[in-house]
């Protein structure tokens, strides 16, 4: 314990290192979805936060209040989760639900409970960012070696690791905004800051293989998120410029694997090919690019009026590439409130027959989602108080569809607590994620302007990003995307600055805490009894 404290870690790094790999392992098993990969986690997870709160009743101080008051509104949440099982349709799968929700629970109360100081943080967001693009690596090479490569594939999109090809882009995108927030840092090794770019490069390109029409809205309003809390934004600009060159002149190679899987097996295997030579040398190339300038930025120190006409110069050319954006963006929409008409009579359309185009970004956005959130909403209007019952989608939907598709979710995450909670549900999570964010926006104000701010609008991205793309699909149902999410919600609201936590707490404040740990501990009880009980009667 001494070396890590002495290294600039904290003790919370061992139990979020733990919690990480446990990540890492979902995402390589189908993103954690199947009850036989999460079950065991949450007990795992349960046994990790009873751990640690030992030593916070001890030694830590009390965590602020609007972080335990943030924790009680999610278990309220919870609680109200099971307690809906008793008009659920499906009570066995409400039971899962449930359990589902408790793991959430137990994962932000790990990251929420004890201070992280910055570099802690900054191991466990570089590491899994690094560790998911080895993922996605491993996925392209298995794909490219195997005798049947579509069978990674699911309509010309990649959908492994997750089985789901939104829910694989989601993994991958909600990773590169730690790797680029520690990239442009100087405070971090710079040996580290080429490694983290160039996984942010392999992150990006392999999503586009996944073809997800849904980060094309996510990505976008995360990075916005990103840019506007990111400290010294022009070095963010500057440090992102490479992967996005990277990717754009990757982009065409990799764009040409959604046609060739539909193409038959020969030619997608020399699509994957090329994709994968094209990602090898991104991530050589930007590997390479970043370590020296990394290298350089440790050692150089331009004067004041230099760094200040840099910083101009990268203003204006993002300015103009808006607005070149928004000009390319108009003259291929035409009139912009036809366009979103037009779009949305598409939508309601729902999934239309017809041949594969030679990109799902360029396709239309007929899909029943229309119909799953029509039914969910008439749930919701029929209960409004207490909701149909957490996971009772899929027999709703079955007796009320206007499709021959049968989902277990209705693809939205505000519709699902709507729907299936009510409004009791609904003003809990909401009370929760408002809790949450105050938190974080406390702790931002705390962080300054050095590192601690950057793994601050690192974790808040990565965040931004799944809530927003989890609002328009069923990203809650895979543990490997929403546990992170909310892991990084929690530890933003918890970041120290750079001295972190001092002393002792006071004897009252130890008492509390002491008292917290005994609540904790016997919630948690019931946790594990619950969840191995849904286990063993599986």
């Amino acid at each position: 314990m001494d070396r890590i404290r002495a290294a600039g870690f904290g003790v919370e790094l061992i139990p979020g290192a733990l919690a990480l790999a446990l990540f890492v392992v979902w995402a390589l098993t189908e993103g954690g979805f199947e009850p036989t990969a999460w079950y065991p986690g949450a007990l795992f997870v349960a046994g990790l936060l009873v751990a640690i709160a030992v030593p916070l009743a001890r030694r830590a101080p009390l965590p602020p209040r609007l972080s335990l008051l943030a924790i009680a509104a999610f278990a309220a949440f919870t609680v109200w989760g099971f307690i809906s099982i008793v008009w659920a349709d499906a009570p066995g799968d409400a039971w899962d639900g449930s359990n589902r929700t408790l793991l959430y629970l137990t994962v932000f109360a790990l990251f929420a409970l004890p201070a992280w100081r910055p570099a802690s943080a900054a191991a466990l967001l570089g590491a899994f960012s690094v560790a998911i693009a080895a993922v996605g690596v491993v996925v392209v090479v298995d794909a490219s070696s195997s005798a049947d490569p579509t069978l990674s594939f699911i309509h010309g999109s990649l959908a492994e690791p997750t089985g789901y090809h939104n829910a694989t882009a989601a993994l991958l995108c909600g990773a590169v905004f730690g790797a680029l927030a520690l990239a442009s840092r100087r405070e971090a090794p710079w040996a580290v800051r080429g490694l983290l770019l160039a996984s942010a490069t392999v992150l990006v390109e392999i999503s586009l293989l996944a073809q997800s029409r849904g980060s094309l809205i996510a990505f976008p309003i995360a990075t916005a998120v990103y840019l506007i809390a990111m400290p010294q934004r022009s070095r963010a600009i500057v440090a992102a410029l490479p992967v996005a060159a990277a990717a754009a002149l990757a982009a065409p190679t990799l764009l040409d694997v959604y046609p060739a899987a539909d193409d038959g097996d020969p030619a997608a295997a020399a699509a994957l090919d090329d994709a994968l030579r094209a990602i090898g040398l991104s991530f050589v190339a930007v590997l390479g690019l970043g370590t020296l300038a990394a290298f350089a930025d440790s050692r150089l120190r331009p004067p004041e009026g230099v760094s200040r006409a840099g910083r101009w110069a990268v203003a204006s050319l993002a300015a103009a590439g808006l607005v070149a954006a928004v000009a390319v963006a108009l003259n291929a929409t035409g009139d912009p409130v036809d366009w979103a008409d037009e779009r949305w009579e598409e939508f309601k359309a729902g999934e239309q027959e017809g041949t594969l185009a030679d990109s799902r970004f360029a396709g239309g956005l007929g899909t029943n989602r229309y119909d799953f959130w029509r039914v969910a909403l008439n749930e919701a209007r029929d209960r409004p108080l207490t909701g149909s019952g957490i996971e009772s989608f899929a027999v709703d939907y079955v007796r009320e569809r206007r499709s021959d598709e049968e989902p277990l979710h209705p693809h939205s995450l505000p519709i699902r607590i709507v729907s299936q909670t009510g409004l009791v549900g609904a003003l809990l999570f909401a009370s929760f994620l408002v809790l949450a964010v105050a938190a974080a926006v406390r702790a931002r104000a705390r962080a300054g302007a050095g590192l601690a701010a950057a793994i601050w609008a690192g974790a808040i991205a990565s965040f931004a990003y799944w809530f927003v793309h989890s609002s328009a699909d069923w990203l809650w149902a895979f543990p490997a995307l929403t546990a992170p999410a909310l892991a990084w919600l929690a530890l933003a609201g918890r970041l120290e600055g750079v001295d972190g936590p001092g002393g002792d707490p006071k004897p009252e404040t130890r008492s509390r805490v002491g008292a917290l740990a005994i609540i904790a501990t016997v919630v948690l009880a019931l946790a594990v009894a619950s969840t191995a009980l849904a286990t063993s009667t599986r």
